[in-house]
């Protein structure tokens, strides 16, 4: 097979006329490039980079195809959050993690310092970076139905502590980290 199609590729000799290789050689060429194409055009699009430090992984692959299942506690999610705290964020679009999730156990210290059940999820701010307050969210009881609470890992991540419980039916994606 390789060598009638070097010879039809260079010139060389002319292969024999209806060579089963080289069709197949030339079928499996075209499905290579189409297959290489959609990916091409699929992959990059599925890739989300996180351009803040509030998650400890900053890449990430995205699913938009999932079901309410799959939003479990741990999992990360793409979602779009409405602030005024945050410049341009009308809204913005973030990489989050599901900290606590619908019927679990959701409590807030009176120092700031926030649990799901008796895993610690985190500690809320009473200034922002620019030094402007911030309003804490309070709550101490079960994360209502259709409802989570999204945290990142780092201490000036924007997220549930300062904007509440955000609603499942606004996640976007399913975030896998990649690195």
């Amino acid at each position: 097979m390789l060598k009638s199609l070097r010879h039809r590729l260079f010139g060389q000799a002319k292969p024999p006329q209806g060579s089963k290789e080289v069709t197949v050689f030339f079928i499996c060429l075209w499905v290579g490039i189409l297959v290489l194409t959609y990916v091409g055009m699929a992959v990059p699009r599925h890739i989300a980079f996180s351009k803040t430090r509030s998650l400890a992984h900053r890449f990430f692959f995205y699913k938009d195809r999932f079901q309410q299942k799959d939003l479990a506690t741990g999992r990360h999610v793409i979602i779009s959050i409405y602030s005024t705290i945050v410049d341009n964020c009308k809204p913005c679009t973030v990489v989050k993690q599901i900290g606590c999730n619908e019927g679990e156990h959701l409590s807030v210290t009176d120092h700031g310092y926030y649990y799901c059940g008796d895993n610690y999820l985190g500690h809320a701010k009473t200034h922002s970076r620019k030094g402007a307050p911030v309003e804490n969210f309070r709550y101490d009881g079960i994360v209502p139905q259709g409802k989570f609470f999204a945290i990142g890992s780092c201490p000036d991540s924007f997220d549930s502590r300062y904007i509440g419980f955000l609603d499942k039916a606004d996640v976007k994606a399913i975030a896998i980290p990649l690195f």
